[in-house]
């Protein structure tokens, strides 16, 4: 019986006992233009040597780590296109993102929350800035010109007669 075996079967080791890649490369550049392996992909067969078909082995390799990676990033913008969108519903006026809200969202937050955020934060200060000025107001003694008299009521009307 004959010894039948597919060139694409038949291992090669031409490298030396703990030579790496580089060794076995090496070996390879020698025999690259002798043999040559019909490949199909995508319909297509093209033929190859053993030096391209080890290239596109470890590319294919790879795949799966770039699709998983693509496809995070993917799912990442279609979760920053609905925040967007949720944001323009909420606030259908707003023309400008505030720096403050651009950073948050450059930060990882949503943008509807950071905008909330940013809102909640303006009407915070300007309740504690109000409540101030009424403090201020209540134990402020008035200035030398005043406020101005109010409307005369009848007892000082009275009382000033005389």
């Amino acid at each position: 019986m004959t010894d039948q075996t597919n060139p694409a079967e038949e291992m090669l080791d031409t490298a030396p006992e703990g030579a790496g890649d580089a060794g076995f490369e090496e070996g390879l550049s020698g025999r690259e233009d002798e043999r040559r392996y019909t490949v199909k992909y995508n319909g297509q067969e093209m033929e190859m040597g053993l030096h391209d078909l080890i290239t596109n082995a470890q590319k294919g390799m790879n795949y799966d780590h770039v699709k998983g990676e693509r496809d995070a990033l993917r799912a990442r913008l279609a979760g920053e296109e609905d925040g967007f969108a949720a944001l323009a519903r909420a606030y259908p006026d707003l023309q400008k993102l505030p720096e403050a809200v651009a950073q948050a969202i450059a930060g990882g937050e949503e943008p509807l929350a950071a905008y909330r955020a940013y809102e909640n934060q303006m009407l915070r200060d300007e309740l504690a800035r109000t409540r101030q000025e009424n403090r201020n107001r209540a134990l402020s003694l008035g200035s030398v010109s005043g406020e101005g008299a109010g409307e005369a009521d009848d007892f000082l009307s009275g009382f000033d007669s005389i």
